[in-house]
């Protein structure tokens, strides 16, 4: 955030402005931050910046929200992305930003809990209700990021490592570069890559499950990366922290990304399992009867509501459907072995 500043402020060295203006061209979020910046920076006058005691400003923002001056780092209204970083000393430039910040934002909030770490910057992508999220990252690699989910991610990747943060679930496609793996710390695992395409969820509590769609990756415990597994194309891994162990599975579902394309597929397959990724996609709990254990459906739903999937099932297997808020009961069906 202290580059992106000192570029609003006309302090930017020409390097910095580079980098500053090839993430607004790629990051839609960071535009948005830097407006809003801009429209501070220009409606603050510059007699009324330069009389403001910017260490009490800073204090007296710290004082509202209860924190010390060894925790500093700053949210800008609630947004989807947030810049975060860690300290250097380059008061002259935050303070003038401060001053801004007190006279024009009406802050929403403030979150001091990480500050500064050399030149690194740190971003925070959150996708929320139902909406997925598309980022593009320095290095070209595209992830989408399902909702309810964040990425943490560098501004700058390191020289020989690309590393990120993921809490939920998102799909992965990563940029090959020699000598520059990409780590995804998931949970209590990490999944390392040199090039390639594959899901990633957190979402089932304690529980990790990568699907690979093309390429290869290595997937372990952090804390134990001798038990790492290599996954390829059509194969999942799945991580349990009560065993702290990666199983290796071939993926049978059909529907691993149909969070991210909207279409369900069914070949065959027993109503049981058909329940288990309705809930998975709607967010609902659909259990079965034991008279549609022998149904097997085989059909495709393209952007289509539960009400119009359940309804085609209950058409073709004469179920009954019963309903009590988020639980849903299917019985009866006309099945033979």
């Amino acid at each position: 955030m202290d580059k992106l500043i000192k570029y609003i402020a006309g302090e930017a060295t020409d390097a910095e402005k580079k980098e500053i203006e090839a993430l607004l061209h790629t990051d839609a979020e960071i535009r948005k931050q830097a407006e809003q910046l801009q429209a501070i920076w220009d409606n603050a006058p510059e007699s009324t910046v330069n009389q403001v005691d910017t260490d009490k400003a800073w204090q007296n923002i710290q004082a509202q929200i209860g924190i010390s001056n060894a925790e500093k780092s700053a949210k800008i209204t609630a947004k989807s992305v947030k810049v975060i970083r860690k300290k250097r000393t380059r008061w002259r430039t935050w303070s003038r930003v401060a001053a801004v910040l007190c006279l024009g934002m009406g802050l929403t909030y403030l979150v001091y809990n990480q500050y500064f770490k050399g030149e690194e910057s740190v971003s925070l992508a959150e996708s929320s209700g139902d909406s997925i999220k598309n980022l593009t990252l320095i290095d070209g690699s595209k992830i989408t990021l399902n909702k309810n989910s964040t990425l943490n991610y560098p501004q700058k990747f390191e020289e020989n490592i690309r590393k990120v943060t993921l809490e939920g679930e998102a799909f992965f496609e990563i940029e090959h570069i020699d000598n520059q793996p990409f780590i995804i710390q998931a949970g209590k695992t990490e999944i390392r890559v040199l090039g390639t395409k594959f899901n990633v969820s957190t979402h089932k509590k304690d529980t990790v499950t990568v699907t690979v769609e093309k390429g290869k990756v290595a997937f372990y415990p952090s804390t134990q990366k001798r038990k790492k597994v290599i996954l390829t194309k059509g194969e999942k891994g799945v991580f349990s922290a009560k065993s702290v162990e990666v199983i290796e599975t071939k993926n049978q579902s059909l529907n691993t990304n149909a969070w991210r394309t909207k279409l369900l597929r069914f070949e065959d397959a027993p109503m049981n399992q058909v329940a288990q990724q309705l809930n998975d996609f709607y967010d609902l709990e659909i259990t079965v009867s034991e008279s549609l254990k022998n149904c097997r459906l085989t059909a495709k739903f393209s952007e289509k509501s539960v009400d119009e999937v359940l309804e085609t099932i209950g058409f073709m297997f004469e179920v009954k459907v019963e309903k009590l808020d988020k639980k849903i009961i299917l019985t009866g069906g006309n099945c033979t072995p």
